[in-house]
């Protein structure tokens, strides 16, 4: 996948990737696991937004047509060797939820038409859908959990229920990491002609998908956490042959070829890209966006599915490390099939745990009341014993 130069990551690879890339974490005597939370800015990308800044001082060294829109492009080409897809099918965001918003109030929803969201989703699937839900007059419809996961059985069996014409869900659980078969309810899915919407953002970068055999129709991602980029960068996936039947429901000043000719912005011609363009809202954040395309770079070179083997056996050190701890209870799903990179773990004291935790300098994050690991491919398997030390160590 891209120009990817590594089967495997091996041990000298990461200490010569955090020499090279991550050296502020890699001197800071911290044990950052809160990828799923904020990712760190390799150097490259930290030199691309100081390289763009200095252009931006001298803003007549800067051409849309021979500098800004070329580069966008590569951006969007990167984006799409991510997971397979045509450049095409990408426009470039600022966020997961203007992609998951879209798809809410883009897509051909009648009213008493049903759109399947799972119990204890991000609040981004939720309230996206439940707010275009009210102005189109569809309805959500939410399943319950099972055991705190999303029960995919149960959800796959309701496809069947009338009326039911697309599926939101998050590929990864941002709060269990647990990590869904995006194959097989993509599959009965397009069997049964029901829209899928896929909230990516805490798999893409630390997993691998192929959106050849996930068969959704629309994916949205956030950069800045797993794709190691910019606050305020993402990327969205419209599915070919669906691009030109959605309208934007937010349009920007370029959603068409008209726009691209300066000279005549005032004949107000809105015919829209034929291709994923038309959904992007410009003026974006170049700079940053920029930068993302050199993270993106990296994990190119890396290839997901060497970054998603590195991500399993570091998860996998840390479930080891704490299967045998009374005091912990292991949440996330112990099948490798069924996780990403975040491993989430129930304690007696969840806030004076954490605290303590911080105090040592691993840092992790705590959601609903449980502490969430998550370890990204520049992590040491030495920093993955140390968490589990200090979590399972006994206060006097």
């Amino acid at each position: 996948m891209g120009n990817q130069k590594y089967m495997t990551i091996s041990a000298r690879d990461i200490a010569k990737i955090r020499e090279e890339e991550f050296s502020e974490i890699a001197g800071s005597g911290v044990t950052y696991l809160n990828n799923a939370g904020t990712g760190p800015l390799p150097a490259r990308a930290v030199k691309t937004l100081n390289t763009w800044a200095t252009h931006r001082t001298k803003p007549w060294t800067i051409s849309d047509r021979e500098h800004i829109f070329p580069a966008l492009e590569k951006v969007r080409n990167q984006c799409a060797k991510l997971i397979g897809a045509d450049a095409s099918e990408i426009a470039l965001t600022t966020n997961t939820s203007y992609g998951l918003s879209l798809a809410a109030n883009a897509l051909p929803l009648a009213p008493d038409d049903v759109v399947l969201i799972s119990e204890h989703e991000f609040p981004s699937i939720v309230y996206g859908w439940r707010s275009a839900a009210e102005q189109k007059g569809f309805h959500v419809k939410t399943l319950a959990a099972k055991n705190g996961l999303l029960d995919e059985d149960a959800l796959i069996n309701t496809l069947n229920a009338p009326n039911v014409k697309a599926v939101a869900v998050s590929w990864v659980s941002f709060a269990t990491g647990q990590r869904i078969d995006l194959a097989r309810l993509g599959k009965a899915c397009k069997d049964r002609g029901i829209f899928l919407v896929v909230d990516a953002m805490q798999g893409i970068g630390c997993s691998a998908l192929d959106i050849k055999t996930c068969h959704a129709d629309i994916i949205s991602v956030g950069g800045y956490k797993w794709l190691l980029s910019p606050w305020g960068t993402g990327f969205l996936y419209v599915r070919k042959d669906l691009i030109t039947t959605l309208e934007p429901p937010v349009v920007g000043w370029m959603v068409g070829p008209a726009s691209e000719k300066y000279e005549q912005l005032l004949r107000y011609d809105l015919t829209f890209y034929s291709d994923a363009r038309r959904f992007e809202v410009m003026t974006l954040a170049v700079q940053d966006l920029i930068a993302m395309g050199s993270s993106l770079e990296l994990l190119l070179e890396l290839g997901l599915n060497a970054i998603e083997v590195r991500c399993q056996q570091l998860s996998d050190r840390l479930i080891n490390g704490l299967a045998h701890c009374e005091s912990t209870s292991i949440i996330t799903p112990a099948s490798p099939s069924k996780r990403a990179a975040i491993v989430t773990v129930a304690v007696p004291d969840s806030l004076a745990t954490s605290k303590r935790l911080s105090e040592a300098g691993i840092i992790h994050s705590r959601r609903e009341n449980k502490l969430r690991f998550a370890p990204h491919f520049y992590n040491t398997m030495s920093e993955i014993d140390m968490a589990v030390e200090h979590l399972i160590r006994k206060q006097p």
